[in-house]
């Protein structure tokens, strides 16, 4: 699911859709298929392995990201922003 849908044209899952928002690289560029099939994989680790580390690591960063965000270099922005 992940994987067809962060990785497609929209670089968002349908509830980003809705919420208006989507995943984009570190620079700014659409997701593809590995790279969204990483991301899924990296998040469901950490929320299994370090469910309070990642919550402290999101509230106290700067651009509020979670861990998983930063290892792969992405982010998410509005989707009217791009």
């Amino acid at each position: 699911y992940n994987m067809f849908t962060l990785g497609g044209p929209s670089s968002a899952t349908v509830g980003m859709r809705m919420a208006g928002v989507e995943m984009r690289t570190w620079d700014g560029g659409r997701m593809y298929s590995l790279l969204a099939a990483v991301h899924a994989a990296l998040y469901w680790f950490s929320v299994t392995i370090l469910t309070p580390f990642i919550l402290l690591v999101s509230l106290f960063s700067a651009k509020k990201r979670m861990l998983h965000d930063m290892a792969i270099g992405t982010v998410v922005v509005r989707s009217d922003m791009v």
